[in-house]
């Protein structure tokens, strides 16, 4: 101790003391990190840096740093400290481990990640197969204080799904289980923030009420929900976006009068001249058909024949 407090003064830098300190895992993984030294948290847009000597190249930061002395053991302590405590679970990582569903080396791991990458520390955990789905949706109902529902089977409730816009459901990614008078009761694979919250309140009229399930235990009763409806608006845009291509009308309004006025002459044809215009319907039927005919004799032949 002494020493780091006679290292801090001369090098004109503050002191602190790390013992008991538990370093962020994002903070670990901040990119051109150097080795030996402790991320303490980030003040004023700058990174404060705890090491044992102020010899420490920054260099390689992307953000501005700061230097604090510690004293080398509690430095080397600290780096040693696990990222997860298991026997205060309040963050998702802690209640992982604490389940026993995810190890501190893979809690770690996806927080380093996700320093790199964003997204939500689930989801990372998810992608690179550290937990299970279950266990992950049972974590975050303890941490949020949220029940679980098992939509395996479930049959949605056509009163409750017609509460909430389609378009709504789609977006917050949630399904409509039931309704009262004064609540909707959803299924989510994650809890909305405060505006989805908003949003909810805003389309249905009713307070929600959220029961976590499986991610693709949502998308998949959503899709059975409204796959119907999904299946006619995809119809529909295509037709919008190619109607020459659609089989949704099959002749155009010329093609029809075209077809029709050719029709009304081959009646005509055959009261007027019945045997001059059976002889003349043939010969046209002939000369599309016997083109056809020949380019199949000429193809089977090929293929008789063989390669060669």
């Amino acid at each position: 101790m002494d020493d780091a407090v006679r290292i801090a003064f001369e090098a004109g830098l503050p002191f602190t003391g790390l013992r008991g300190f538990r370093p962020d895992a994002r903070l670990l993984a901040t990119p051109g990190l150097p080795p030996g030294v402790v991320p303490l948290g980030v003040r004023d847009g700058r990174l404060v840096l705890a090491a044992p000597t102020p010899d420490v190249d920054l260099s390689g930061l992307r953000r501005p740093a700061s230097l604090v002395i510690a004293p080398a053991r509690e430095v080397s302590a600290a780096l040693a400290v696990p990222v997860t405590d298991p026997s205060a679970p309040r963050r998702l990582g802690d209640l992982l481990v604490a389940r026993g569903a995810a190890d501190d080396a893979a809690v770690a791991g996806a927080l380093a990640e996700q320093a790199r990458t964003g997204g939500r520390l689930g989801d990372v955990l998810l992608a690179r197969g550290a937990v299970g789905e279950q266990e992950l949706v049972a974590a975050l109902a303890e941490q949020l204080g949220l029940p679980v529902v098992d939509l395996d089977g479930y049959e949605a409730d056509a009163h409750a799904v017609a509460a909430l816009p389609e378009a709504e459901q789609r977006a917050l990614r949630c399904v409509p289980l039931a309704a009262d008078d004064e609540a909707l009761y959803l299924a989510v694979a994650e809890p909305p923030d405060e505006r989805g919250m908003a949003r909810l309140r805003a389309a249905s009229g009713l307070e929600p009420r959220c029961f976590l399930a499986p991610r693709r235990a949502v998308d998949a009763l959503l899709q059975r929900v409204h796959s119907a409806a999904w299946a006619a608006e995809a119809r529909d845009g295509l037709r919008r976006r190619f109607p020459a291509q659609s089989s949704h009308r099959l002749l155009t309004g010329g093609q029809a009068v075209a077809l029709s006025l050719l029709l009304g002459a081959v009646l005509a044809a055959l009261a007027v001249a019945p045997r001059t215009a059976s002889v003349v319907l043939l010969a046209v039927a002939a000369a599309i058909t016997l083109p056809a005919l020949a380019a199949a004799a000429v193809v089977a032949a090929l293929g008789a024949r063989g390669p060669g």
